[in-house]
């Protein structure tokens, strides 16, 4: 039978917002996204917004990263990829990640495309990754991709 103060609470509206709260608080535990300021200018082109899009999406998956999300919108628009591992540390059980997002959006007569190349960690089998910072390397690796699917297609 269910308690006169538990209908209360549900027509009331707290409960639904109470559940919501504890749910996001449990299953947010540890997740830490890189801070806004990550998503740094890598550069200006004047192509077409779909060929900017499409070397990015190449340079992306060039260094083995699969896009997760990437909302498209006439002209701009933003991909995430989903996490890739790297190893697992058997003496402290943390695992490290990769992962890239990428904003492409129109700045005048041109095209800004910015990335955030970022190092995540968590405990081994956890669910959530926590941003430990960024990754420079795997930022210049992708530039050089996207630089070159762009000189590919306009053979400069």
């Amino acid at each position: 039978m269910v308690s006169r103060a538990l209908i209360r609470h549900v027509r009331s509206g707290w409960l639904p917002v109470g559940l919501v709260m504890l749910s996001a608080l449990v299953g947010g535990c540890g997740a830490v996204a890189e801070p806004a300021g990550e998503l740094r200018i890598m550069t200006h082109v004047d192509h077409e917004f779909r060929v900017v899009w499409e070397c990015l999406l190449e340079a992306f998956q060039a260094e083995g990263f699969s896009p997760e999300r990437a909302p498209i919108a006439t002209d701009g628009g933003y991909i995430e990829s989903s996490f890739k591992p790297l190893k697992v540390d058997p003496i402290t059980r943390r695992e490290s990640a990769l992962r890239l997002r990428a904003q492409v959006s129109r700045d005048g007569d041109e095209y800004e495309v910015r990335l955030a190349a970022s190092r995540f960690e968590r405990e081994a089998g956890a669910r959530h990754w926590s941003w430990v910072g960024r990754d420079n390397g795997l930022s210049d690796r992708i530039y050089d991709r996207f630089d070159e699917a762009v000189n590919k297609r306009y053979r400069r």
